[in-house]
């Protein structure tokens, strides 16, 4: 059975600045930290 995306008790979809918030910017910067440095990618947004 599909989950009723209609119901208000349904999670809510996360917005698009909610992937650019301050933790999840911290989050990617731990996790990928070895390929930053290696392939030197800007740790800044564009």
């Amino acid at each position: 059975m599909d989950a009723d995306i209609t119901d208000p008790l349904f999670p809510r979809i996360p917005t698009y600045n909610s992937f650019y918030d301050t933790e999840t910017i911290q989050l990617v910067e731990d996790i990928f930290n070895k390929d930053f440095t290696t392939y030197q990618y800007p740790l800044t947004l564009l």
